[in-house]
């Protein structure tokens, strides 16, 4: 049997499914969720002409999003869906599953 400790930071319901997205996860007493971020997501909007002076300026998203992007932390859906906005992209386009390597072969 396994145990998990999970922060959730959003729960919303779109089209009688519920959605969930985790920050930080604890699984067997250690392991850490297996999501990522592909890129420095920052290092994107900076590109795509949203530097973090002007998404601050204009309240495109949060100074707390902004720091959890700028320490690879994930984000909530709402903050996903303004990046994804934002990038003209899907959010599998920012963030992968990536399985721990001591259970990729099970």
């Amino acid at each position: 049997m396994h145990e998990y400790q999970v922060l959730l930071l959003c729960n919303f319901e779109l089209d009688s499914s519920v959605f969930l997205m985790y920050n930080k996860a604890e699984i067997n007493g250690g392991e850490t969720m297996a999501i990522r971020y592909k890129s420095d997501v920052l290092a994107l909007l900076k590109a795509a002409g949203y530097p973090s002076t002007r998404i601050r300026a204009e309240k495109l998203l949060g100074q707390s999003y902004v720091q959890q992007l700028r320490h690879n932390e994930l984000v909530s859906w709402a903050a996903m869906n303004k990046v994804c906005e934002l990038l003209d992209c899907q959010p599998g386009d920012l963030v992968e599953y990536v399985p721990a390597e001591d259970t990729a072969g099970e």
